[in-house]
C-alpha cells in the first residue's frame, strides 16, 4: 500500500540531494513498500508531520528512536 505522504515527502523534495537509484530503492521499499517501517513515518504517525526532521532518511531507525523516546520524555530535539 502506497504511503499517503509519498507525494509530498520531504526527504524526497526539500531533504538533502538523494542519488536518484538510492531514492528509487527507499521508495520501492518505504512510500510503496511497507510505510510502517519507514523512520520518517515512525515519526509521523506519532509525534505529527511537524516533527519530522527534513533531513532524516527512511532508513535512519536509531535516530527515529532517539526522537520518538525523547518526545515521551518530553525532550524534543531541535530539528535541523
Amino acid at each position: 500500500m502506497t504511503c499517503e505522504l509519498a507525494v509530498n515527502c520531504p526527504h524526497f523534495n526539500e531533504g538533502p540531494c538523494v542519488r536518484p537509484q538510492t531514492a528509487a530503492l527507499f521508495k520501492a521499499r518505504y512510500c510503496r513498500g511497507n510505510r510502517h517501517q519507514c523512520a520518517r513515518y515512525a515519526i509521523y504517525e506519532q509525534l505529527g508531520r511537524e516533527a519530522v526532521p527534513p533531513d532524516l532518511p527512511p532508513n535512519e531507525h536509531l535516530r527515529a528512536m532517539v526522537i520518538l523516546r525523547g518526545a515521551r520524555s518530553g525532550i524534543r530535539p531541535a530539528l535541523r
